[in-house]
């Protein structure tokens, strides 16, 4: 009875939630449909339902692939690079910014850090040919970081600096762990995301040269899907990077909830 009081009262809140509730449907798990190609041999007019079952045998066929572990492997070097860099990179960010005083510095500060992440890979290819993810998106995360710190008491600070605290110690005993919730969530999510990378980036950085070292599980993909029309030997491998995600979201979950009593789940 309380649920429908409350329904009743803020249905307006409910009516917002339509829109990004059709956006999964529609995009994320209506194209599960298609997962099943995966366990045929799909024929493009025969179609899905009409293709013949072959079970794991295009499982087998691309763990036998070269190709597939060399990508495999720059896809999780590239991406504990990019971990190691450039999830740091937007907390310092944010908390030079947050001990800035001088307002008007702040602000360009922040309109010229946030400007990289509406850049689309294509012209940043144009303009630099290496690996730039921090540039183009330490920025963007500055704002979560950001959105975290308004969050800290004040009076907090205030205390610390009359009991003598500097700033440094001020950043190390009250800044940071009161981010410590959104720390922990952005590195989960990163996590999960270290069998995946881009497609953009990769593609349009790279080149013939340096494919041993820049081909990705992406760009792996788009090759025999695209290029060579294996759809199957395609959605094997984009389902492996699916269940592999799923494990690495789980377990470093489960290690923050562990170790800082914080999750997402």
């Amino acid at each position: 009875m309380k649920g429908n009081v409350y329904f009743r009262r803020y249905w307006q809140l409910y009516a917002l939630l339509v829109l990004p509730l059709a956006y999964f449907i529609v995009f994320k798990y209506g194209p599960m449909w298609g997962v099943q190609i995966a366990f045929k041999d799909f024929n493009f007019f025969q179609g899905i339902t009409g293709s013949e079952w072959i079970g794991f045998d295009a499982f087998r066929e691309v763990f036998r692939m070269d190709d597939f572990y060399r990508t495999l492997r720059n896809t999780i070097v590239l991406n504990l690079l990019d971990l190691l860099v450039s999830f740091p990179a937007p907390l310092i960010l944010a908390i030079l910014l947050y001990e800035m005083k001088v307002v008007w510095f702040k602000k360009l500060s922040q309109t010229i850090l946030y400007v990289p992440h509406f850049i689309s890979w294509v012209i940043i290819g144009g303009i630099v040919y290496q690996v730039t993810g921090v540039w183009q998106s330490a920025g963007w995360g500055t704002i979560l970081y950001l959105a975290a710190l308004t969050g800290i008491n004040r009076e907090l600070f205030e205390a610390a600096e009359v009991d003598g605290a500097g700033r440094m110690k001020r950043i190390w005993y009250i800044t940071i762990p009161g981010m410590k919730t959104t720390i922990a969530t952005l590195l989960i999510i990163n996590l999960g995301n270290m069998i995946t990378i881009g497609f953009d980036r990769p593609y349009v950085i790279g080149n013939v040269a340096v494919r041993d070292y820049s081909d990705v599980l992406s760009t792996f993909v788009y090759r025999i899907g695209m290029e060579s029309g294996q759809y199957t030997l395609a959605t094997v491998v984009g389902l492996f990077q699916a269940v592999v995600g799923l494990i690495f979201v789980l377990g470093a979950n489960y290690a923050s909830k562990k170790l800082t009593d914080e999750s997402i789940m």
